[in-house]
């Protein structure tokens, strides 16, 4: 059957998952089905779990029953240990919800172990052994007691667990579905649930029975996962709707060499039925624990959908395992790139196949690095400013991408006026190098030009053009404004009008003053990927961390169901009465290490930058650059890029929402945030007056801590003093 449809993921929800943040953040990242597994939830549990998942997601639920399947009952502690050579008695219970006061539970508890299907005591003979945890521990059977309770020896010693597989030779009689069972389907049928899934599938009388509970206008899924099953899997595929592959529990009765081969079969043979086939058990084991997978794991899912599945069917790596959102996050991306290989499109050496946003433009831009041996020759230096030195940093590092050097004039002109490049990528803030008149004078088009920061080469310039501009108009067409008094303005009018473009290259043992601190985009991008993250929200600041920062980073981390974040404090010019780089990356350190975050995955890494005082244009600007350092959000503060009212600049939301629209990374505003002394607490909004809100800013947090003040995270305070001691 051809493929008419991308891969489907289908993931089992459990106590890992079962919450807002994640089924939000799995039905984004296009999950198709959420299983429900009847073996691991009570009857009783089941409408309240119904209910969450669908408050939070429309993608579908999928019941999958318990079907016909052996597993152990209630264990007192919910584990026993059964030494070898012990002796042990097998009984009769009503499995999880077996109520722990029954003399054979009881019994149970004190010597013995119990089966969910009593049923099948009597037909298990004298010689017969039960195997238990996949056949690692093993009993014997060797004489039948009273109430048909068996009588075992340990074989295999080893620890037994509540509902637990167990796996016996001779065939038994077990029923298509348990009472449970049929009760659960019922339960989902209320609640407008449409497919089913029937557990340990045996014949197509099962397939029938199942879907006569169901319904007609059911999805009826077929595992099959027995040697039963295998014997009549034609009939088992001609009545269901889709057929899952259980390689987990067809391995208690195929020896696992055997595994991948029957996986090959029970593919063709489906897709020679024309239905659906999805496949289960251990594709990504290792995140259960693990952010990333194995190699080997990755290879198994390729293969896997190159032989024709149609589904990827993820259990303990959602249901219970450490890093489900990234499990996922692993599927949809070998996913994508089998798509992309089937279209005859990959796998290519220019694509790196990331899970993260693509930077802005497509690619990283990076400037040529030389060695400073092999430094060329050149008749001219040019002195940086430190703001120079800084945008010089930043493209050679790609942050600017896909601007690759200094702007020629016409591409001022079509930032100023269109905020776009020339090759109509977005683009709000002209970088320029203006120069003194001297140095314009000197050199040619053509010339290499050494750029010089604190008296040493860092890299150099090929100049393509040399032009003038009138640094008044640029304000007025930047910042709304020529006022003397903005510093933006300040900044472009100390510069002049004489102004040089061209690539770059950068010495490659250059780096930035507080380069201990600074991450580049190819390394957030590196760390992101390491840990598993497709989503992240950037936090671009100058001040020391503050509750109202982190009342803004957690309100935006929950909002865009981020799987982590990235702190960008601004490692440039430091301007009066502002604490250093070093300082605030402290305080965010000892704030990470601390917990005091909770459950957000932090990357802290410092931006070597100069603030522009450009308004909305700066937001988007700054947030362009965080793409490229691999985020997907972005958060605008209050005052982000802004300037007092004597700027005479006015910006609007309807500006903003504007340009949102030709952006990929989206930018999450914040409020201004207060203490209110009437709620006791920090927050954006609330009745109150405005004499009970008391305004949070770096300002005042350095003012307090400098004047010997208190703080909430006494180890910010620590570091604060220490650094005044000095």
């Amino acid at each position: 059957m051809e493929r008419t449809a991308p891969p489907k993921i289908l993931c089992t929800i459990g106590p890992a998952t079962l919450n807002r943040r994640c089924l939000v953040k799995m039905e984004q990242d296009g999950v198709w089905l959420f299983r429900i597994n009847l073996s691991h939830t009570r009857l009783e549990e089941l409408p309240g779990v119904i209910s969450e998942i669908q408050s939070c997601s429309r993608v579908p639920i999928c019941i999958d029953t318990e079907g016909a399947q052996l597993r152990t009952g209630y264990l007192k502690g919910g584990r026993r240990n059964l030494p070898a050579g012990s002796l042990v008695v097998v009984g009769g219970a009503g499995g999880l919800s077996a109520n722990p006061d029954t003399a054979l539970a009881r019994l149970s508890a004190e010597m013995g172990i119990t089966l969910n299907h009593p049923e099948v005591l009597r037909d298990i003979e004298i010689g017969e052994m039960i195997y238990l945890r996949l056949g690692s521990t093993s009993v014997q059977v060797i004489d039948k007691l009273e109430n048909d309770e068996l009588l075992c020896r340990v074989v295999i010693g080893g620890t037994v667990g509540s509902n637990k597989a167990v796996d016996i030779q001779t065939p038994l009689a077990l029923p298509a579905m348990t009472e449970k069972d049929r009760a659960s389907i019922q339960i989902g049928r209320e609640f407008g649930v449409k497919h089913f899934a029937l557990s340990f599938a045996q014949s197509a009388e099962d397939v029938r029975s199942m879907r006569a509970e169901v319904g007609d206008d059911a999805f009826l899924i077929s595992k099959v996962e027995s040697n039963r099953g295998l014997m009549t899997l034609d009939d088992i595929i001609r009545e269901s709707d889709a057929i899952l592959i259980d390689r987990g529990d067809l391995s208690r009765e195929q020896a696992i060499s055997r595994i991948p081969f029957w996986q090959k079969r029970i593919t063709h043979a489906t897709k020679e039925g024309k239905k659906e086939l999805y496949v289960a058990t251990n594709l990504l084991e290792s995140m259960i624990t693990s952010s990333l997978p194995t190699r080997a794991e990755v290879n198994d899912i390729a293969n896997t959908l190159l032989d024709g599945a149609d589904g990827l069917v993820l259990a303990a790596e959602t249901a219970i395992g450490g890093n489900p959102l990234a499990a996922v996050g692993i599927l949809k991306s070998v996913i994508e790139e089998y798509e992309k290989f089937t279209r005859g499109e990959g796998p290519r050496l220019e694509d790196a196949g990331s899970r993260l946003i693509p930077p802005h433009g497509g690619s990283l831009c990076l400037a040529p690095r030389l060695d400073r041996k092999a430094l060329p020759m050149t008749s001219t230096d040019l002195p940086l400013r430190h703001t120079q030195y800084l945008d010089f940093l930043q493209l050679a590092n790609g942050v600017f991408s896909p601007v690759r050097g200094f702007m020629t004039k016409a591409e001022v002109e079509s930032v100023l006026s269109r905020e776009v490049l020339l090759s109509g990528a977005l683009w709000p803030v002209p970088i320029l190098l203006q120069v003194p008149g001297e140095v314009h004078s000197a050199v040619e088009q053509g010339e290499r030009v050494a750029l010089k920061w604190q008296d040493s080469v860092v890299g150099t310039l090929t100049v393509g053009e040399k032009y003038e501009i009138s640094p008044g108009e640029v304000c007025e067409r930047l910042f709304g404004s020529r006022n003397p008094d903005h510093p933006g303005v300040e900044t472009v009018m100390e510069g002049g009008g004489f102004v040089l473009a061209g690539d770059i290259e950068i010495v490659d043992d250059v780096r930035v003053d507080a380069a201990r601190y600074e991450v580049t985009p190819l390394q957030s991008r590196s760390l992101f990927e390491m840990k598993g993250w497709s989503q992240v929200v950037g936090f671009h600041t100058r001040t020391l961390p503050n509750l109202a920062h982190e009342f803004i980073q957690k309100r935006a981390f929950a909002r865009t169901f981020a799987d982590g974040l990235f702190v960008s404090p601004v490692s440039g010019p430091v301007r009066d009465g502002e604490f250093g780089i070093a300082e605030t990356t402290r305080c965010y350190n000892e704030l990470t290490t601390s917990r005091e975050y909770e459950n957000l995955e932090v990357v802290i890494g410092s931006f070597p930058t100069h603030t522009r005082y450009a308004g909305v244009r700066e937001v988007v600007f700054d947030a362009l650059c965080h793409q490229n350092h691999g985020c997907t959000h972005f958060v605008a503060g209050p005052e982000h890029g802004e300037f007092a009212a004597a700027s005479g600049g006015t910006e609007s939301s309807s500006r903003m929402d504007e340009l949102q629209k030709k952006m990929e990374v989206r930018i999450v505003t914040a409020s201004r945030v207060y203490y209110c002394d009437e709620c006791g607490s920090v927050t954006d909004s609330c009745t109150h007056s405005s004499e009970h809100h008391h305004p949070i800013t770096g300002s005042l947090v350095s003012e307090v801590l400098r004047g010997g003040g208190t703080f909430r995270y006494p180890m910010v305070s620590g570091v604060v003093r220490e650094f005044l001691a000095t």
